[in-house]
């Protein structure tokens, strides 16, 4: 019961870290994107 605890613990960090990252990412990628597309 313990390890599982443990395991499920790690595995929601990582969702979580995955999903900020994919979050950074993409805002990233948006305003890299925007500024290709503008002018100045």
């Amino acid at each position: 019961m313990a390890t599982q605890t443990a395991d499920s613990e790690a595995k929601t960090k990582l969702g979580k870290m995955i999903f900020y990252i994919t979050l950074a990412v993409s805002i990233w990628f948006f305003y890299w994107f925007n500024g290709i597309q503008c002018p100045c």
